[in-house]
This record gives C-alpha cells, structure tokens and sequence, in this order.
C-alpha cells in the first residue's frame, strides 16, 4: 500500500512537473505574439502615419514613383534574407543549449548575407545604368542602397529562434522612429522625394548593426570565422526557402513593376501600391500570431509529430475565422477608412482593396499551413514548387490585365494567385497528415485519425 501511494505521488509529481513545462512553453509563446504584434506595429505604424503625409506633399504621381523604386529595392532585400528567417530560425530553435553551434551559424549567416549584399549592389548598379525606368530614378533608387545592406546585419532569425523576439521588438521601434521623423522634417515637397529612400537607408543600417550588437551581448556568442564550404552548406540548406520568398515576389511584389512598365502610369502605380499597403496594414495584424508559431511548431514537430499536428490542426480553425471577419471588416468599411485616413475619397483604391480582400484570409492561411506547417514538416520543396506556380500565374494575369484593367486588373492577378496557392498547399498539407496518420495505423500505434 506503501509503495503504492509513494508511486501515485511520484505520478503527481512528475504531471506537475509536466504541467509547469507546458505552461512555460505556452507563456512563451504568448511572450513572443504579444512581441511580435508591437514589432508588427511599429512596422504598421511608419506606413500608417507616412503614406497621407506623402500622398499630400508629393501626389500619387510620386508616391507612385516611390513605390516603384522601393519594390526594385524590395528584390535585393529578399536576396539578402535568402530564407534565413525560415531556415535559420528552425535550426536555431532545435539547438537552443549548444552555443557553440548557434555562434558558428550566427556568423556564417551574417558572412553570406553580407556576400548577397555586395552581390546585390552590383546587379543594382548594373540595371540602373541599362534600364530606363530605373535610370530615370536613379537617384531615388542610390539612396536606398543601404536598405539591404543593412538587412545584412539583422538578425531576426536567432531572436525568433530564441523566442525572445522582445529584443527585436525594441531595436525596430527605435530604428523605425528614425526615418518617420527625418521624413516629416526634410521631405516638404516633389524634389525632396529622394530623401524618401535615403532616410530608410539610415533606419535599416542602425537597426542593422544594433540588433547585430545585442544578438551577440545577449546570447554570449564566441567570434568565428566562417569557412567557405560552411557558407555554401548553409546557402545550399536554405535554397528552397530562398526560392519559395522568390515566388512569393512574383505574386506580391512583382505587379508594381508590371503595372509601371506596362502603362507607364505611375498614377495607376500609385493607387495599387496605396491598396496594397493598405491590406497589408491589416495582414500585420493577423501576421505575429502565425511568425511566434513557427518555432513553436518547429520544435513541436520535431519532438512529437502526431501532437503537433493535433495541436496545429485546432489552432489552424480559430486563426480562420479571426481572418474571415477581419477580411469581413474590410470589405465593408474599406470606403469610409479611406476618406478618415487618407482625407478624401478614393473610389479606385476602394475598389482594388475590395478585389483584395480575399487576400487577407487565403494569404494569412497560406503562410500558417505552408511556413509553418509544410516547411516545419520538411516539405519545404513542395512549398517551393506551389509558390512558383502560383508566381508565374500572377505574373501571366497581371501582364494580361494591367494594359486593359489598370491597377484592378493587377489587383485581380494577386487574389487569383494567392487562391491558387491556397489550394495547392491545402492538397499538400492533408496529404502529409493523411499519410503520417496511414503510417501510425500500420504500426499500430493509433486507431483514430488526427
């Protein structure tokens, strides 16, 4: 009787335990949405104040022109990133006690990021020099070279890997305030709009190097000197993802350039890129709950695949009902937010935010089942494949659309697309977990399907 009691304590004691354990982990992750949602803010906030200001000083014309210039700009910044913060962010999070490891990858990311930066700089300069668009704004475009250079040094990924993202959170809030403020007390009119660009520039390289300092302070990380093979083996582990934010450009990104080269109307530029700017204001709402979960999952999946997918599968149904009625929210009131936000009415924006509602739902999902769950799954190449389709679905319907539709038919492009992709990484997802589930049954380690 003795013993039996003294094993039913040791039962209490070690679900206790258990419990503690769970809790920590919830916390943390509710640590790092609730710091990820004031760093969404802060990323929210600099376009939220900056675009009536700009639309009243420079015009659509140049806002458009603007915009134009930033997504060129956007490109190299993507090479930079190069999927770290999916590849890196996973590794980092699976060996969180081995500091040996995590400053050898610390360096060697920040080696290759600095090695796509001068890279990226020289295709820049090159297609300014050969390209009339972007040699006509080659100043405004110069001025944003820091941009990526200053990306190089960010370092994002170890604190999302880290689950400490209130760092992070604290370096973009200082560093974002930098350009905001500059901006309102230089850019008064059409010929400052090159300081635009420049002032972002200063923002990125402090933000930059700042982080780069505390990531190192904070986490005790030892100098090392990255050999070359470790370079290309962590450039050769993260390609998938690199392609994957490449295709995910082509459907995003990649209808400002269209729709500028087309019809050569920087106007019709300009209403799209407010719509988009404005939708996206909205997916930065939605956005921190599903960035905090990759790790979690990452690590989760790692540890315990059939929990996890129980666990992603019930978080995956509130976070679409949380979409649907923002994207709801939207698509009703988009009329009235414009005239409050931007002090008069935009009947076009109105219109395109309204074709791109759909985008809200189906694009915050597309990241949870195909970021989350099919590239934490190690089904990253698939992801790779979906995006690329859908990629050239946009760039094909917006080429079709832009010259007849304007900045609607460009709207009607990236809704399409991210529909496209929906369902394919949807297909892909319940396949995965069909034969995860199939493979437990024939060892007979489950009856019921997950």
């Amino acid at each position: 009787m003795r013993d039996r009691i003294k094993l039913i304590q040791i039962m209490a004691i070690k679900d206790t335990l258990k419990n503690v354990a769970n809790n920590k982990k919830q916390k943390k992750v509710g640590e790092n949405i609730l710091a990820l949602t004031l760093m969404n803010g802060v990323n929210l906030l600099a376009p939220f104040v900056l675009i009536p200001y700009l639309i009243r000083v420079l015009g659509a014309e140049y806002y458009g022109i603007y915009i134009f210039a930033w997504t060129f700009i956007g490109y190299f910044l993507l090479v930079v990133n190069y999927g770290y913060d999916f590849s890196a962010t996973k590794d980092i999070s699976i060996h969180k006690g081995d500091n040996q490891y995590i400053s050898r990858l610390f360096y060697t990311v920040t080696a290759s990021r600095l090695i796509f930066a001068l890279a990226s700089l020289m295709v820049l300069l090159l297609c300014v020099a050969i390209v009339p668009q972007f040699n006509k704004h080659s100043i405004l475009i110069l001025c944003g070279v820091g941009v990526f250079i200053g990306q190089s040094f960010y370092p994002t990924w170890i604190f999302q890997g880290m689950e400490e993202m209130k760092f992070i959170t604290i370096i973009t809030l200082v560093t974002r305030i930098i350009p905001i403020v500059f901006i309102f007390i230089f850019v008064k009119g059409i010929s400052d709009y090159v300081y635009i660009t420049l002032f972002q520039s200063i923002g990125y390289i402090v933000g930059g190097l700042g982080a780069f300092y505390l990531a190192i302070k904070r986490y005790k990380l030892v100098l090392y000197i990255p050999k070359m093979k470790e370079i290309f083996f962590e450039i050769k582990k993260g390609w998938f993802l690199f392609l994957s934010t490449i295709g995910i450009s082509m459907y995003r990104e990649t209808n400002v350039l269209i729709l500028g080269f087309m019809t050569n109307n920087y106007v019709l530029v300009g209403y799209y890129g407010l719509a988009d700017k404005f939708l996206r204001l909205f997916q930065m709402i939605a956005s921190p709950l599903s960035q905090a979960l990759f790790p979690h999952f990452g690590r989760n999946f790692a540890e315990n695949k059939k929990l996890a997918f129980q666990q992603f599968m019930k978080a995956s149904k509130y976070y679409t009902v949380f979409l649907a009625l923002m994207a709801i929210v939207v698509f009703c009131t988009c009329d009235e937010m414009i005239r409050v936000y931007l002090g008069q009415d935009f009947p076009q924006i109105a219109t395109d935010i309204r074709i791109l509602t759909i985008v809200i739902v189906v694009g915050g999902l597309n990241y949870l089942f195909g970021v989350v769950g099919l590239v934490n799954i190690g089904r990253e190449k698939y992801f790779t494949i979906f995006v690329f389709i859908a990629g050239l679905i946009n760039i094909l319907a917006s080429m079709l659309l832009a010259k007849s539709l304007g900045d609607m038919g460009s709207s009607i492009a990236l809704s399409s697309a991210e529909s496209i992709l929906f369902m394919l990484i949807i297909i892909q997802f319940n396949c995965e977990k069909d034969r995860f589930t199939r493979t437990l049954k024939s060892e007979g380690i489950i009856k019921n399907t997950i």
